[in-house]
């Protein structure tokens, strides 16, 4: 059985796919699938679109695939076996399984710190994990698999979660590296990337996807650039955890900067491309777990030195230094 599967860099952001079949007595069979046609209950699920051919299909005469979508994207068309499809869908379900893994057991760690210790950057760092991990789910197609295509609440949920991903990756990062502390400016300048992150959640609801779609990518690699620029500020500084901040970061930079790239027509479609971000997300995950933790001790010691210090000036204030009394 051969398939024929349309798959894009974004899933749920083209919009119409048709495929023009002929009839042995003249005219064409029409097959509509895309992300502003709703799903068929009694269709296989799947992360992509993909059309069952006929055998009309495969008797030499030509056939039609009228693709249009409003949002400019990038996309693979090939004729497949059924068979090494759904193998192929089946190491994909098994891979993303655990990235889900990662980010789930990244959302229980930081809910654990958070009661253990109420620092808010953990509160943040879920909120991060969060949204990361919903915007994923939107944007591979996933929610399409489980639920199957609702034109228009797709496309808007998955510009939300970036939005809210952008948003609070930079919050929890202003937060953890106090950025405050190292640098007015340099807190300024993020603390308004993070309000345009919520503008592309705003322009979503408003229905706006080529803003959305145009904002989260630019601002996705403006947010990388300035990121690791506070990371390098607060280690010259002397803060000891943003170095593992600053590895975790070069992962997702590395990742963003590929899926970007791809996004904005620059590197094409294929297996790295379309799956680099949520490799340098899972590996982002585990990295800021450890600098989360290397911040609790540095939390620690900073606050034994207070204590220390304390005592030294509590001692001098009721001792006097003649006569030791």
């Amino acid at each position: 059985q051969w398939l024929l599967l349309v798959k894009p860099s974004f899933s749920i952001i083209l919009d119409h796919v048709e495929l023009y079949v002929p009839r042995p007595e003249g005219g064409f069979d029409r097959f509509a699938l895309g992300a502003r046609v709703k799903s068929d209950p009694t269709e296989p699920r799947s992360r992509y679109y993909f059309f069952t051919l006929p055998p009309e299909a495969l008797r030499g005469e030509p056939c039609y695939l009228r693709i249009a979508s409003t949002t400019d994207v990038l996309m693979n068309i090939a004729l497949v076996t059924a068979t090494s499809f759904y193998k192929e869908q089946a190491r994909s379900f098994f891979g993303y399984g655990l990235f889900f893994g990662i980010i789930v057991a990244m959302i229980v760690y930081s809910i654990f710190l958070l009661l253990s210790f109420h620092y808010s950057s953990y509160l943040y760092f879920i909120f991060h994990n969060v949204a990361i991990g919903l915007w994923i789910f939107y944007l591979q197609g996933f929610a399409k698999a489980f639920f199957g295509t609702r034109p228009g609440f797709d496309q808007m949920m998955l510009w939300i979660w970036v939005g809210q991903f952008i948003t609070w990756s930079i919050v929890f990062t202003i937060s953890f590296l106090d950025i405050r502390r190292g640098s007015k400016p340099l807190f300024y300048v993020l603390a308004a990337v993070a309000a345009l992150g919520s503008l592309i959640s705003v322009a979503a609801i408003a229905g706006l996807d080529d803003v959305a779609f145009v904002l989260s990518h630019y601002l996705g690699i403006i947010a990388a650039v300035l990121v690791t620029i506070a990371a390098v500020l607060r280690i010259k500084q002397g803060y000891s955890p943003a170095r593992y901040y600053l590895v975790a970061w070069f992962t997702l930079v590395v990742g963003g900067l590929v899926f970007a790239l791809m996004g904005l027509k620059v590197l094409p479609v294929n297996g790295v491309t379309t799956n680099a971000m949520s490799i340098g997300i899972a590996f982002e995950s585990m990295f800021l777990a450890m600098a989360l933790a290397d911040r609790f001790k540095y939390l620690e010691v900073e606050k034994k030195h207070l204590e220390a210090a304390q005592s030294h000036f509590r001692e001098l204030s009721l001792t006097d230094s003649l006569t030791g009394l």
